[in-house]
């Protein structure tokens, strides 16, 4: 199964008819205290269509809106995304790699994280992914 994300300049997503996935709803809502991050997530097509073939892939674009509580702790959401849809009975599977994906990328992002903070984090994924 492929499911990956890549960071990708919020300026830069594609075009949606979908206001709050895009540029101009990231740039709102820093005035706002959240922290706009873009991504390209790229999926295996059978992970949204069972009857796709596994080698294929989709790709799109999703803004993830990050709210920092302290230098530890912060919440992410994708506001009226993603755009991709899986199949009703894929929905699941498809929301758990995807927070899973964007939780990894949170931590590696933010700069004031404590060396402690990091490693907790780390053995705790460890313990879950057992």
């Amino acid at each position: 199964m492929i499911f990956s994300l890549a960071k990708k300049d919020v300026e830069e997503l594609k075009t949606t008819n979908i206001l709050p996935q895009t540029p101009f709803w990231g740039r709102v809502k820093s005035k706002q205290g959240f922290t706009p991050t873009g991504f390209e997530l790229t999926v295996s097509r059978n992970l949204l269509d069972n009857n796709a073939k596994r080698h294929e892939k989709k790709e799109d674009d999703i803004l993830v809106l990050i709210k920092y509580i302290d230098n530890n702790s912060c919440y992410a959401y994708v506001p009226y995304g993603p755009k991709i849809e899986p199949e009703l009975e894929n929905q699941g599977v498809f929301l758990e790699h995807l927070s899973e994906t964007i939780k990894s990328q949170l931590i590696e992002q933010r700069p004031n994280i404590s060396q402690q903070s990091l490693e907790r984090f780390r053995r705790f994924n460890e313990v879950f992914a057992e």
